[in-house]
């Protein structure tokens, strides 16, 4: 049994992850079960014109993966900045806590 931190985050990671793929599994054949059944019965659509200079759905799927990838970077990295500022905050404050006491037991003695 894991007992540390790190291994618990990511064993809970990974059950998460798995009941993720699960769904999706499940969501993808009902949607392909779906799509085979009702695609028989759909009437050809006429064709639109301009439709062929659009981009494609794969790409407008790639454009937006890649804008969340490089926004989950510059999330990460501002929140690792912000945690370095607070930890520097909290490391003066604890200095300036132990001087204290030991700059009023020398003006005492």
């Amino acid at each position: 049994m894991a007992t540390d931190v790190k291994s618990i985050s990511i064993a809970a990671q990974d059950q998460v992850l798995a009941a993720i793929k699960t769904t999706q599994a499940a969501i993808l054949d009902g949607v392909r079960t779906w799509s085979n059944s009702v695609g028989n019965l759909m009437p050809q659509l006429p064709a639109v014109p301009g439709l062929d200079k659009l981009a494609k759905p794969a790409k407008g799927l790639e454009i937006g993966f890649d804008f969340a990838e490089r926004l989950l970077a510059t999330q990460r990295e501002f929140a690792e900045q912000l945690l370095g500022v607070t930890q520097a905050t909290q490391a003066t404050q604890a200095t300036q806590a132990t001087a204290a006491p030991k700059a009023a037991a020398k003006s005492k003695a």
